[in-house]
């Protein structure tokens, strides 16, 4: 869906990915995998045509949470946006936030202000996939 931009928040700190990838669990409940694995369903059909959906399909519960001890500051911000109704993840292994959104962009901008400490970066998303 064309509407739907993002906004990258880099933190001053970095975690190497190896370190990040170490503190996820070898196991998870079923209850998880199941709850994470259809937000990854829905989060397919939001950015092509609902971006109404993006908050609740990127809801997580494998990744984020057990990342907390190394990039506290990154899920601090998180749970604060995502408080504010607004659809932020790690981006990647992190500690850098990603945020989904589709509207108005004035509400974006503010952003920055919230996040001390990050820089803020506008993406752009490529509406043609790998060519």
């Amino acid at each position: 869906d064309s509407r739907i931009k993002a906004l990258l928040l880099i933190p001053d700190n970095q975690v190497p990915t190896a370190k990040a990838r170490k503190l996820i669990p070898e196991s998870i409940s079923h209850h998880d995998a199941t709850l994470n694995s259809t937000r990854t369903a829905l989060l397919v059909h939001a950015l092509a045509q609902r971006p109404d959906l993006l908050f609740t399909a990127t809801a997580d519960l494998l990744h984020q949470n057990y990342r907390e001890s190394a990039m506290p500051k990154s899920i601090a911000l998180i749970n604060k946006l995502r408080g504010a109704g607004i659809a932020a993840v790690l981006s990647g292994a992190g500690p850098s936030v990603m945020i989904l959104y589709a509207g108005d962009e004035s509400e974006i901008d503010q952003i920055p202000a919230l996040a001390p400490g990050f820089n803020a970066m506008k993406l752009a998303i490529a509406q043609g996939g790998v060519q």
